[in-house]
């Protein structure tokens, strides 16, 4: 698809959030995004779930993208990237979050229980 083309469909989905035109928008940019999700996420299915993540928010956002401003593929690199990120950002917390959990419920066994010393009186 050429760039002209793809600024057309771009066109028709911000006016009138033209479904079809945006499928061809999608079916031109998916595998790109894609490819970035590879380079970011080692995880297939990871890398899947930000690619529809980022399907959505460019569905939703297209009425902010100017073609004056720069060209589309960048703007959605940059979104695509920022979803990565941030899915990994929640990936971590949900890890450090598991990790504080685990050692909240450790119960310590008898045995492992330190009693406190028993203080004697020194008699002289």
């Amino acid at each position: 698809m050429q760039e002209h083309q793809l600024n057309q469909f771009i066109t028709l989905c911000q006016k009138d959030q033209n479904k079809s035109a945006f499928k061809k928008v999608l079916n031109f940019i998916q595998p790109k995004i894609f490819l970035i999700c590879k380079r970011y996420l080692p995880n297939t299915e990871d890398q899947f779930d930000v690619l529809q993540e980022v399907s959505i928010k460019i569905y939703s956002k297209i009425h902010q993208f100017d073609c004056q401003k720069g060209k589309f593929e960048a703007w959605v690199y940059q979104i695509t990237k920022n979803e990565c990120f941030k899915f990994l950002q929640k990936r971590y917390n949900q890890e450090e979050i598991l990790v504080e959990n685990e050692n909240f419920n450790f119960i310590p066994q008898k045995e492992e229980i330190i009693k406190e010393p028993t203080l004697s009186l020194i008699h002289i």
